[in-house]
């Protein structure tokens, strides 16, 4: 098991090799306690789509004009001087 393991792959590949189910060669693998490989991390980039992100204005509709800050980000001594919370929905 361990030398189809090495050769093929996971319990997935090794069944579509050999043209069995994947949970015939799980129960195999159960039954002479043999580890399974780790998994493969799937990493995927998602491309954007266009129109995924909204634009000021839309987001003003939304919130039906009003705003609301990241304050984590903004210096005490600022807060003070920024604009109002509120804004024009058309901005």
């Amino acid at each position: 098991m361990v030398a189809w393991q090495r050769q093929v792959g996971t319990d997935l590949e090794i069944a579509r090799h050999l043209g069995l189910s994947r949970a015939s060669i799980y129960g195999q693998r159960m039954k002479f306690s043999v580890p399974a490989l780790p998994r493969k991390k799937r990493s995927r980039v998602r491309e954007r789509r266009p129109g995924a992100t909204l634009r000021k204005y839309e987001i003003a509709r939304l919130y039906a004009g009003r705003r609301y800050e990241d304050w984590g980000s903004v210096p005490p001594q600022l807060r003070e001087a920024l604009p109002p919370a509120y804004m024009i929905a058309a901005e």
